[in-house]
């Protein structure tokens, strides 16, 4: 899948940007890694938003 994003665009990377809703396991699976991997390798500059 690709994307063009903008300076300024927000990017989902987990969670539900409209209808669909992407889970950490399956992101890890596309990427052939573990969940915890990829969380590891967000690093500390990256902003998040935490909604429950």
């Amino acid at each position: 899948m690709e994307f063009e994003l903008r300076p300024g665009d927000v990017a989902t990377i987990v969670g539900r940007p409209g209808a669909a809703c992407a889970r950490m396991e399956d992101v890890a699976a596309d990427a052939d890694a573990i969940a915890n991997e990829l969380v590891s390798r967000l690093g500390p500059r990256l902003p998040r938003i935490y909604r429950s």
